[in-house]
């Protein structure tokens, strides 16, 4: 399969076969090595087996197999970790409104003396949709019994 790919397949290599740290290296040294490469195909081939490398046998190993420093300064890769790390804000965000809605909706209950049972206290706490709790909040300010609270569903 090696053969067939040529240097440009050696992360499909180690995925599809895997691999132990010592071929690894050696397909390493071979694309650094190999003048037949265009820079830009060693730079992809190199980030690639990184990757795989990763995956498979674990981000330690990638470290000690690569010196990627140049990986990580890539724009494109940079892209990719703003984006990933604005996902990351924006889920804890909606953890933390989902967070504080719950701790709301638990303190209207307790002032309007509504009896939370286990049943509601597992609904409520099982709920991560925002506006469904902050719904919930706004009908306990209002209901006459706990059961009028959650008849949206």
């Amino acid at each position: 399969m090696r053969s067939q790919l040529g240097l440009t397949g050696a992360p499909f290599c180690v995925a599809m076969h895997g691999a132990d740290e010592e071929l690894v290296r050696e397909l390493a040294d071979e694309v650094i090595h190999d003048q037949g490469l265009s820079p830009p195909d060693r730079e992809t081939t190199l980030k690639l087996l990184y990757f795989v490398t990763a995956a498979i046998l674990g981000i330690d190993a990638a470290r000690r197999i690569f010196h990627m420093e140049s990986l990580f300064e890539d724009p494109n890769i940079q892209q990719l970790l703003r984006e990933l790390k604005d996902e990351g804000h924006a889920e804890g965000r909606v953890a933390g409104r989902a967070e504080e809605a719950r701790s709301l909706l638990y303190e209207v209950l307790a002032l309007r003396s509504f009896t939370v049972t286990s049943d509601v206290r597992a609904r409520i706490d099982g709920e991560a949709d925002v506006s469904r709790l902050e719904a919930w909040l706004k009908a306990a300010v209002i209901a006459g019994a706990i059961g009028d609270v959650f008849r949206d569903g």
